[in-house]
């Protein structure tokens, strides 16, 4: 299973430290709470099974789900 675990720049560098064998994209936001489906639209992740975003995100990201075809849950 291919999982990416989405971050903003403050917390980059704790969330690499724990990915394991998942991969980080940093989002263009410092804070990680502010991350929106358009920022992960634009930067278009292709081929994961899996995205997971910070839990204190609030919006809906379906539209995600559906453009690329992947799971995306918050944590």
């Amino acid at each position: 299973m291919k999982i990416l675990l989405v971050t903003g720049r403050l917390a980059q560098e704790q969330v690499r430290a724990f990915a394991g064998e998942a991969d980080v994209l940093v989002a263009d936001t410092d804070v990680a709470a502010f991350i929106t489906p358009q920022m992960l639209l634009q930067a278009a992740p292709q081929g994961y099974d899996l995205i997971l975003i910070p839990g204190a995100a609030t919006a809906d990201f379906s539209e995600v789900e559906t453009a690329f075809g992947s799971a995306v849950r918050l944590v």
